[in-house]
């Protein structure tokens, strides 16, 4: 895959990360005596990511803006890396393929000399 997640200055901060289940894959389904019964869904479970990039210098900015326009913001997908410490998933060592969720918003952060932003990343089935 050819797009990967821009390297970003070292100042910038990452803070606020979330990972949640997108979807829950459970079957559900009501007994005849008026029991919930569930199975195990076909589905692979994907998660989402979230979280805030702070005191992002104007090069990240743009770099960070110019690699959401060439994916079309979450038209194609990208290789993404959880860099937290002790995030190895099932032997992928925490190498997602991943869309953005939603456009990134560039915000002032601070004394107005760097930026700021939200980022929501959805994992993508294997293919």
């Amino acid at each position: 895959m050819a797009n990967e997640w821009p390297t970003i200055s070292r100042g910038a901060q990452r803070e606020n990360f979330s990972q949640y289940v997108l979807q829950d894959p459970t079957i559900r389904s009501l007994s005849l005596d008026g029991r919930v019964v569930t199975r195990r869904g076909p589905r692979p479970i994907l998660y989402g990511f979230s979280f805030s990039l702070r005191m992002l210098t104007a090069a990240d900015k743009e770099s960070l803006e110019q690699f959401q326009l060439d994916l079309r913001v979450g038209g194609e997908t990208f290789t993404w890396e959880d860099t937290r410490p002790g995030t190895s998933t099932a032997g992928t060592g925490g190498s997602y393929t991943v869309r953005l969720a939603e456009p990134m918003i560039f915000d002032l952060d601070g004394e107005g000399s760097y930026y700021r932003t939200d980022v929501r990343l959805n994992q993508e089935p294997e293919s």
